[in-house]
């Protein structure tokens, strides 16, 4: 008789966390190739591969850098692969959970931040028994950089045009099962077609999966839209986004007029149309020398939590990457989610 460890029937239907399958940031680097041999770095960035040709070169270098913004990622909220993938480029997140609510306010505390705009938000006694809070309602929710406040108390929970979500007479600490979703991060995309000097729109890759950009808004009232930043080396420069297009994994902005000509480069070489901080820039650098700095020296091992480990802080001391570390996590700190555990 075969015996082997218990497993429970199982469901018709099966439970499915709703965190999963959030749609999360493209797998771009916060900086390109030219990026970072336009940083006055002092590596040599041009022989990673040994005997390798320009191609195979080129190619080790966007791996690093991508190794490098993840590590960047990691550091600032931990490894959680049950929600979109802990980015700071913009993405859907979606998270639940029992809430409880306090003085009639129902505080949902995100993973990620800054949180940039509320895409929905369910509550009921259950998961299998949800319900949306409403326009009214909504309209109402306030957004923290890493929180959202909605009011839920008294008249609130059964407002014109609402679902009646809880009776007026729930208690003013009661718990609800609440399932949201929001974008987080900075706009992070790349151009996809080349820009004349004095040309107002742009071709970028979509970013929300609909063929728009995630934490990008048009221009509306005092309102100029959202400023982004084609990294072009000397012909670096920022514009405004009038308006959005979208398409299918490509969008086409308006924008104020360009004032330079940005030519695509040679993948895998791409010009960055981001709105990322120049800190984490600057983090992506000093990570992507510590690991070029660091190759072939001895084993890298990813730090654990509280910092590089001590049988690395030697290897990485004598290939004088440690500095390069601290300056990445000291640029990363404003940054970071204390609450989880991170790098």
């Amino acid at each position: 008789m075969s015996i082997g460890p218990y497993t429970p029937a199982p469901f018709a239907q099966p439970i499915v966390n709703p965190a999963v399958g959030s749609i999360g940031a493209p797998a771009l680097p916060y900086l390109s190739n030219s990026q970072y041999l336009f940083a006055p770095t002092a590596v040599d960035a041009a022989h990673l591969v040994p005997g390798g040709s320009p191609p195979q070169q080129a190619q080790a270098l966007a791996d690093t850098l991508r190794r490098a913004s993840a590590w960047a990622d990691n550091i600032c909220f931990g490894t959680d692969p049950a929600t979109k993938g802990a980015s700071l480029a913009a993405s859907l997140a979606v998270q639940s959970g029992q809430v409880r609510i306090r003085q009639g306010l129902l505080r949902l505390v995100c993973d990620y931040k800054p949180v940039l705009e509320v895409v929905g938000i369910d509550i009921g006694f259950d998961p299998s028994n949800t319900t949306s809070v409403g326009a009214a309602t909504a309209a109402m929710a306030r957004i923290g950089r890493r929180s959202i406040t909605v009011p839920l108390a008294g008249s609130a929970v059964s407002r014109s045009g609402d679902s009646p979500l809880l009776p007026p007479t729930a208690g003013m600490a009661s718990s609800v099962y609440a399932v949201w979703s929001y974008v987080s991060g900075y706009p992070h995309t790349e151009l996809v077609a080349s820009i004349a000097a004095g040309a107002t729109t742009a071709t970028v890759a979509a970013t929300d999966g609909a063929g728009g950009l995630w934490g990008v808004y048009p221009a509306s009232g005092a309102f100029p839209g959202t400023q982004l930043t084609v990294a072009d080396g000397a012909s670096t420069e920022s514009v405004y986004v009038q308006a959005i297009a979208p398409g299918a994994a490509t969008c086409v902005l308006t924008t104020s007029p360009f004032a330079s000509a940005h030519t695509l480069a040679a993948p895998p070489d791409f010009l960055a149309v981001s709105a990322v901080p120049p800190d984490v820039t600057q983090a992506a650098i000093s990570l992507t020398t510590m690991l070029i700095k660091t190759r072939g020296a001895r084993a890298l091992v990813m730090p654990s939590l509280g910092g590089v480990p001590q049988a690395s802080r030697q290897a990485f001391a004598q290939a004088g990457a440690l500095e390069d570390w601290d300056i990445a996590a000291k640029l990363l700190a404003p940054y970071r989610v204390h609450s989880k555990g991170v790098l």
